[in-house]
């Protein structure tokens, strides 16, 4: 921030401040002398002495700390390599979380359990299941579709209204209906609901692009 006129004029003692080394000269040509020196065995891959201080004894003990290009070099991939290992551990702890977060999951959701039937006829008596509160009632076998992945329509005795259910919403008289086969009914009416839902949207996004392609 200084003319070299006025270091030259009110100057009296300059310091040359290089890594591990302080030093004092009386004349200003002297301290850019041993800087340049300094930066020039730099360049040309020197090594730097640098006096530390150890623990709390007050001793000092001079470390060779080497500046090659090579040096560098080394210290960039070191460092490189260590933010890669954090930035892989956090990684790592995300994908674990994650992971023990779906196995949680997996041990709440219901599971779906085997039909206890498969072989049912037109106008069996069963137990059919209602879905709004999630309980069995007694019903008969109305029809059966012939698609294996079709459901079987049944008719309530008590109520008259009728519903198509899958095999493993419906149980032969006689089967305790327990918990866990009403929250595998119930399960399995959400999953039907999903598939209808994202069947409906399909059909309305093919017809949408339909419509465009005429005009």
């Amino acid at each position: 921030t200084h003319s070299r006129h006025m270091l030259h004029s009110c100057g009296n003692i300059y310091l040359s401040i290089t890594p591990g080394q302080f030093k004092f000269f009386g004349d200003i040509k002297s301290c850019e002398r041993a800087t340049y020196t300094f930066i020039n065995e730099l360049e040309e891959g020197g090594k730097v002495k640098i006096n530390s201080v150890q623990g709390g004894s007050g001793e000092q003990k001079e470390e060779v700390e080497e500046f090659s290009q090579e040096a560098i070099m080394r210290r960039r991939q070191a460092a490189k390599e260590a933010i890669e290992a954090k930035e892989q551990e956090a990684l790592n702890r995300k994908k674990a979380e994650a992971e023990a977060k779906a196995a949680a999951e997996a041990k709440k959701a219901p599971k779906i359990i085997k039909a206890a039937k498969d072989d049912w006829k037109v106008g069996e008596k069963c137990q059919a299941f209602w879905w709004e509160d999630q309980a069995f009632y007694p019903a008969k076998i109305r029809q059966i579709s012939k698609k294996k992945t079709g459901g079987i329509c049944v008719i309530f005795t008590e109520y008259g209204n009728s519903v198509v259910l899958k095999p493993t919403q419906i149980l032969p008289v006689g089967v305790k209906p327990t918990r866990e086969l009403r929250q595998s009914a119930y399960f399995v009416h959400k999953e039907d609901q999903k598939a209808k839902k994202l069947a409906a949207k399909k059909k309305a996004e093919l017809k949408k692009t339909a419509r465009s392609r005429r005009r």
